[in-house]
């Protein structure tokens, strides 16, 4: 499966066209994330935006 991941910036929380939008925390092996990342998909294809 594909998914595209957007690495944004501050600032940047509203993606025109996004669809079944859903903030979410996530693991890591690396330790606890810094933010929630947001799921959903555009022209279905699965985003997650960080």
């Amino acid at each position: 499966m594909t998914v595209l991941g957007v690495l944004g910036g501050s600032g940047v929380y509203d993606i025109a066209g996004l669809k079944n939008a859903v903030w979410r925390r996530v693991t890591s092996p690396f330790g606890e994330t810094s933010d929630d990342f947001l799921f959903g998909t555009l022209d279905d294809l699965p985003v997650v935006f960080a």
